[in-house]
């Protein structure tokens, strides 16, 4: 019966007859045989695929990459250690569902450069910088940093060892002449347009880029950071934020380094390139390629996101804050994370009241991330009083070292900020000896906590909490901190979503005076910018690519000529097709946007007529008449400075004139009768370069129309 399933039906029913009966059986079992080996075969191959997939997820996704596999401690291992070791850098590892009975009195981790464990080792302090006694683990991922002057290349294993009894619970080996990851230079960007340039691009780990010596105009319509696969940059690329985690358009850079970090679910991995790019205008501003099979570094913030070196935790306002705790020996160990916007901070701490949440009187730790230092600060306080920090007085809400007597108890660990996600990992003594600032913390009571979010100052101290705080009339929130619950009442805050800046409603600037030319018939056309919101885009209404034709030293004026007059024109757009960013050839035409080298067909018909510029050559439009050497209208601070300033006359007092060497192209124009009223000098490639030339007949040319028509009407009435 299954085997039937497999088969196909067939309209000819079956002839059981001696004579036809075999013949038919067989034809059918050979194609159900067939139609199996070929089902098996497909089977083999998405099982070869699942594994192949499997493999090269588990070691590059996002979600996955640990790092550099070194190897696994066995299962079998004395007091049941086992796990993954992975390389992180080379003087970091990382070990997933690491597990270990906590049976052995005197255990640590243990490295050394010995062919294999022995006393002659070091420790390797836990997640939490300790240098103690390991606990017991159970399937929890531990990540490690070799202590100071120590790298996995000077070390032959890694042990779990007990120093009492000698003995080895476990070890990996480290290959000889190992090579851990690393961050990768992908060298220049040699910048293709808007001052595009960069002296390197730096691939610090699976999600970080570092930007070094950027520079660009900040001119260009919608250019952003893009990164794609791919032999080339396109459009349907994917932006990244910029330093700020912004996703708008890129503003100008003068030789910034700056860090990047890509968007969700994405790692250099799977990207082939990276550049800043034109979206609107296809335009390549500059890119670098990103080779495959890369040895960096895993991303380490998703690193200790996946680390939870604390039993305890509680959530103290859901989805923004929580606190994680553990007491070991005379110190207690905590992890203040949350989210909040940069320079505002979080604060967690012991009430001035054990019946209720009380500011007055409490003693809290604030962390926050200072943009001035570009670090995660963790600070004690003491709120003496609702108000201002006033150290000469020692009142308010002040830094314990600001307060008479008082003293910072508090010791970093650690501490991250990155897309909103703040987390500090921070220790004090249970008993601090501070009198004067300080509660004692007696971990088998029950004591009550307060919390809060707020901004800090322009003095880096914590301001009024408006954001969110522990109220007087809320329910206490009240921990033993030495009573493990049973479980964490904890959910990751930590995400990779871009905090996106808010979405501006589109303004319409006031456009600069428009500037006109009339009464001179040499015309010299060259590139500069485009004059940022004031610029093109106002005066034309026409979305603008970043830069424009400036003629005679001004930007995109209004051309005034005669019809029976000659003007030449003198055009420095470039001559290089191959370099599309700087070949822009003029050409006059009766199309308001231009770009007619984009779809040739259309050229010299209805809506897209060509009066100069453009030669024709058996219907082959050739633009070599309007492509002269390039010659542009710099930015000498290397920055678009034409929101800062009120003219147009004033914007050109920050530029510079740049010329390429070689030889402007020329060409004559004379308007006829044939000529429309209003036509367009526009950049044969690109589209909206341009704007108009207002043509008008000669003084005589009217005048003599004038009286013809005088006369005849004289003549009718006769």
């Amino acid at each position: 019966m299954v085997a039937s399933n497999w088969c196909p039906e067939t309209s000819i029913k079956p002839d059981y007859s001696t004579r036809s009966f075999l013949p038919q059986t067989v034809a059918r079992l050979t194609i159900c045989y067939l139609l199996v080996l070929i089902m098996f075969q497909i089977l083999i191959l998405l099982l070869l695929a699942l594994l192949n997939f499997h493999s090269t997820y588990g070691q590059h996704h996002a979600s996955h990459y640990y790092g550099k596999y070194l190897g696994s401690l066995s299962p079998n291992s004395v007091h049941s250690v086992k796990g993954k070791v992975y390389a992180v850098n080379e003087t970091a590892i990382f070990i997933e569902d690491f597990s270990y009975d906590g049976a052995g009195p005197d255990a640590y981790f243990w490295a050394g450069s010995s062919p294999s464990p022995d006393i002659n080792g070091f420790i390797i302090p836990d997640s939490l910088g300790r240098y103690a006694v390991l606990k017991g683990y159970s399937n929890q991922n531990v990540l490690l940093n070799l202590p100071k002057g120590r790298t996995l290349q000077s070390i032959r294993w890694i042990s779990i060892w007990c120093r009492s009894f000698t003995a080895d619970f476990g070890h990996i080996k480290i290959p000889a002449n190992f090579d851990p990851p690393k961050p990768i230079n992908l060298g220049p960007i040699k910048g293709l347009a808007h001052g595009v340039s960069a002296s390197a691009v730096i691939i610090m780990d699976a999600k970080t880029l570092f930007i070094k010596n950027l520079y660009y105009d900040g001119a260009a319509p919608d250019a952003f950071f893009l990164v794609g696969t791919g032999n080339k940059p396109h459009p349907r690329g994917q932006k990244v934020p910029d330093e700020t985690n912004s996703l708008e358009k890129l503003h100008g850079y003068s030789g910034a380094d700056i860090w990047l970090r890509l968007p969700r679910g994405l790692t250099v991995m799977d990207i082939d390139w990276f550049g800043l790019y034109c979206i609107t205008y296809r335009e390549d501003f500059g890119n670098v390629r990103v080779p495959k099979n890369l040895n960096v570094p895993p991303d380490y913030v998703f690193l200790e996101s996946k680390v939870e070196p604390f039993m305890s935790c509680l959530t103290i306002f859901p989805g923004l804050m929580q606190i994680s705790w553990e007491v070991r020996d005379q110190e207690i160990f905590f992890q203040l994370e949350g989210k909040v916007e940069p320079n505002q901070y979080l604060a967690f701490g012991l009430s001035g009241s054990s019946e209720r949440p009380e500011m007055i009187g409490a003693d809290v730790a604030v962390t926050f991330y200072d943009t001035l230092t570009s670090s995660v600060q963790v600070v004690d306080y003491t709120l003496k009083h609702k108000s201002q920090c006033a150290p000469q007085s020692y009142s308010g809400a002040c830094p314990d070292d600001l307060t008479l007597g008082g003293r910072q108890d508090l010791i970093m660990i650690s501490g991250n900020y990155l897309n909103g996600y703040l987390k500090s990992i921070y220790k004090r003594n249970i008993i601090t000896g501070d009198p004067n600032a300080d509660q004692d913390i007696l971990p088998d009571e029950y004591a009550t906590i307060v919390a809060a979010i707020g901004p800090v100052n322009s003095r880096r101290q914590a301001a009024y909490h408006n954001i969110k705080y522990t109220r007087a009339n809320d329910l206490p929130i009240r921990i033993a901190f030495n009573k493990i619950p049973l479980n964490r009442n904890c959910s990751s805050l930590n995400t990779d979503n871009v905090i996106s800046s808010s979405i501006r409603s589109p303004i319409k600037s006031r456009a600069w005076k428009q500037e006109k030319i009339r009464d001179t018939n040499i015309l010299r056309a060259q590139i500069g910018p485009a004059g940022g919101d004031r610029g093109y885009t106002a005066i034309t209404g026409l979305q603008s690519w970043g830069i424009a034709w400036w003629v005679n030293g001004k930007l995109i004026p209004e051309i005034v000529v005669q019809r029976g007059k000659n003007y030449t024109f003198i055009v420095e757009g470039g001559n290089d097709p191959s370099n599309q960013a700087q070949y822009h050839p003029l050409y006059i035409t009766d199309n308001r946007e231009g770009g007619g080298g984009q779809d040739p067909s259309m050229l010299d018909t209805p809506g897209h007529r060509v009066f100069a510029g453009v030669s024709f050559n058996r219907g082959v439009p050739d633009p070599n008449p309007g492509a002269g050497r390039y010659c542009e209208w710099k930015h000498r601070s290397g920055i678009d400075r034409a929101n800062e300033v009120d003219s147009v006359e004033e914007y050109k007092e920050t530029l510079r004139l740049d010329c390429k060497p070689g030889s402007p192209a020329i060409f004559t124009w004379t308007p006829d009768d044939k000529t429309p009223d209003v036509v367009y000098y526009q950049c044969y490639t690109h589209r909206n370069l341009g704007w108009k030339i207002l043509v008008s007949s000669s003084f005589k040319l009217t005048y003599s129309l004038n009286l013809i028509a005088i006369l005849i009407s004289l003549l009718l009435l006769l």
